[in-house]
């Protein structure tokens, strides 16, 4: 798996970096409600709006996952109270049990 990580990560990472710097030239970016205009190197402004666009998405998913974290965690609590229930009970039939053993002749 480790290697698998490596094979995928290091070709991604040249792409980047040729892409960083054959596309250097100057953009302007006007942020439109705002009154400011910036001039970025256009590699900033491609990279940095993926790496934003993925941060919304990430937090998007991350939200609408929220809801099966909370029964997830409502369903584990369940199991632990009835594994404990279950013990209980074990010891329980096993303390019965000695208890209802006919005594020797």
């Amino acid at each position: 798996m480790r290697r698998l990580s490596w094979i995928i990560t290091i070709p991604f990472t040249l792409v980047v970096v040729v892409f960083a710097i054959t596309n250097r030239g100057p953009v302007t970016v006007n942020l439109w409600p705002l009154p400011w205009i910036v001039e970025l190197p256009l590699y900033l402004v491609v990279l940095g709006s993926l790496l934003v666009g993925f941060l919304v998405g990430g937090a998007i998913a991350w939200l609408s996952a929220g809801r099966r974290r909370h029964e997830a965690r409502v369903t584990a609590e369940r199991l632990r109270g009835m594994s404990a229930e279950l013990t209980r009970l074990k010891r329980q039939q096993l303390d019965g049990s000695t208890a209802r053993l006919p005594a020797p002749r």
